[in-house]
């Protein structure tokens, strides 16, 4: 829904260089098809599509159930299309794919994939289909920044107890206390399948999928090794140039 300039260019303008590509978002945002969206929390700006953008890609977007709105959160909005996306942004590795938070709002269930739940009693923050030795795995995002009641949590764990299909659930989560809150209520009493993961908002923002787990049965792994099924553990940093840094890159014109 929300990208940053960086992660723009490297993704729509492959081969121009950021000069160019930031003089061709700035006719799109001229002739009003995109705007930008200004987000507090990185103190940076993503762009979005504007109503009149929306309009003109309304006819190359398969059949919708409902429409697709103007940003609302645009901090939740950048971070829910940022994290999915991660180091896959430039290419998705073969037997790999993401099914996005707006997708899951917007189309009819029967246009939903095969590989997650065909349901809109509970809503994640997007999919992703992983490959691994044992065949394709499913796996939710969920992005909770902000703790609901705790009863509303016994919806979401009843959720993932109905639907075995999801393998695992990866929380981005603010606190090392919140992650704790949110694993013990999941775990009471839980006869499910499905493993739940948790990873620090703060590590994401400064490490992308570099960041580790803080709790979970992956604890220490790094998002990227867990999603390409990689058990190898080693430390995590973050290079100028991988494509989660990019994404995170929210300056408004970021220099080579």
């Amino acid at each position: 829904k929300l990208l940053s300039t960086r992660a723009i260019c490297q993704k729509i303008f492959t081969g121009n260089s950021l000069n160019t590509a930031y003089k061709r978002m700035l006719r799109l945002k001229n002739g009003e098809l995109i705007q930008r969206y200004f987000l507090s929390s990185m103190d940076g700006y993503a762009w979005g599509l504007t109503q009149k953008g929306l309009k003109m890609i309304r006819g190359r977007l398969p059949e919708l159930e409902a429409e697709i709105h103007l940003s609302e959160n645009p901090d939740h909005d950048f971070h829910v299309t940022a994290f999915p996306l991660g180091a896959w942004l430039e290419k998705m590795p073969d037997g790999c794919s993401v099914f996005s938070e707006q997708e899951l709002r917007c189309l009819s269930i029967e246009l939903y994939p095969s590989w997650i739940p065909k349901t809109k009693t509970h809503r994640p923050d997007g999919y992703w289909q992983v490959a691994s030795k044992n065949g394709p795995r499913t796996v939710a995002l969920e992005f909770e920044i902000t703790q609901k009641l705790l009863e509303r949590y016994d919806g979401i764990k009843e959720f993932y107890a109905a639907n075995s299909q999801v393998h695992d659930v990866i929380w981005v989560v603010p606190t090392i206390t919140f992650a704790n809150t949110i694993f013990d209520k999941m775990q009471a009493g839980n006869q499910s399948s499905t493993h739940h993961h948790f990873v620090l908002i703060n590590a994401f923002l400064k490490k992308g999928w570099q960041a580790e787990f803080s709790l979970g049965k992956c604890q220490g792994l790094s998002i990227e090794n867990f999603l390409s099924q990689n058990p190898r553990r080693r430390p995590a940093d973050c290079s100028h140039k991988s494509a989660t840094c990019l994404l995170l890159d929210t300056k408004k014109y970021p220099q080579d």
